[in-house]
C-alpha cells in the first residue's frame, strides 16, 4: 500500500511524495510545474484570445549512401562489385535432405544421443532459472553472492593476474586442460 502527499511547492506547481509500505522502500518526491499558456491575452474585452502554434523544427535530410556495402550479401568483398548469388536449386535440397534421412537412419544412436542431451540442456536451464529467480527473491542471498563474487575475482586477480610468474602458471594449467579436451 502506499500513500501520495501533495502540498504547495516553493516554486509554483504541486509538490507530490509517494510513501510506500513495503520495506526498504524510498519515498520519491516530484515537483509538477504548470505548463507555460500559448494563449496571449487579447488588446480588448471583445475579442477572443489568440492562440499561437510553437515554431516548426526544419526537416532533417540524411544522405543515403548509393554504392554497395562491403560484407553485404550479393557484394564481393575485394573489389566493392556485386558478386554472383547462386541460384536456389530445390534438387539439391531435396538431395541433401534424403542423404540425411538416410544418415539419421544408418546412425540412430547417434542422433538419438544429440536430441537427449539437447533435452537435458533446456530442461537444465529452465530448473537453474528457475532457482535463480527465488535466490534473487530473498532478502540477503542476492548481495552475498555479488560478494563471494567479488571476493573470488579480487583472490584470482591477486593470484594469477598481478605477476609474471604466475601468469605464466595459469597459461600452463590452461594449455594443459585444452590438451586433455583434445
Amino acid at each position: 500500500m502506499a500513500l501520495l502527499f501533495v502540498a504547495p511547492a516553493s516554486v509554483g506547481g504541486l509538490r507530490a511524495t509517494a510513501r510506500g509500505a513495503a520495506i526498504g522502500a524510498r519515498p520519491t518526491t516530484t515537483v509538477c510545474r504548470p505548463r507555460r499558456s500559448t494563449v496571449r491575452a487579447a488588446a480588448t474585452e471583445d475579442m477572443p484570445p489568440k492562440v499561437t502554434a510553437p515554431p516548426a523544427r526544419p526537416a532533417v535530410v540524411t544522405p543515403v549512401a548509393s554504392a554497395p556495402v562491403k560484407g553485404e550479401v550479393g557484394v564481393d568483398n575485394q573489389a566493392g562489385a556485386l558478386a554472383e548469388v547462386p541460384e536456389f536449386d530445390p534438387d539439391a535440397v531435396a538431395a541433401r535432405a534424403r542423404k540425411l534421412a538416410a544418415d539419421v537412419q544408418d546412425r540412430p544412436g547417434y542422433y538419438a544421443s544429440v536430441a537427449g542431451y539437447a533435452t537435458g540442456g533446456f530442461v537444465l536451464f529452465v530448473v537453474l532459472s528457475a532457482v535463480v529467480g527465488a535466490l534473487d527473491r530473498l532478502p540477503v542471498i542476492p548481495s552475498m553472492l555479488q560478494l563471494i563474487g567479488l571476493t573470488y575475482t579480487g583472490w584470482f586477480t591477486y593470484r594469477y593476474l598481478l605477476q609474471e610468474e604466475t601468469r605464466e602458471e595459469l597459461k600452463v594449467i590452461i594449455e594443459d586442460l585444452i590438451g586433455k579436451t583434445r
